[in-house]
């Protein structure tokens, strides 16, 4: 599932669907970008979202500019300034 934001982490009711139901998040965790500048920030990165893909279990991955990163899904979100 590819997200505009990381806010899922935060909301119990999300949080326990993704834990059910074994979901693997992808989200972009700046707010400033335009829809283009996050649609391309996940092409560029599409190949690495698609390795975690093939790994079993639940995820939520931060796309940021130049990583993905992996999140535990009761982190906080976490500030970005690539």
């Amino acid at each position: 599932m590819f997200l505009k934001d990381a806010r899922i982490r935060g909301r119990t009711v999300e949080r326990q669907a993704v834990q059910r139901f074994n979901v693997r998040c992808s989200c972009i965790t700046r707010q400033d970008l335009t829809a283009a500048q996050m649609a391309e920030r996940y092409l560029k990165h599409l190949q690495a979202i698609t390795r975690a893909c093939a790994q079993p279990g639940l995820f939520v991955y931060a796309v940021h500019d130049h990583r993905v990163e992996r999140l535990g899904l009761s982190d906080l979100p976490a500030n970005e300034h690539t």
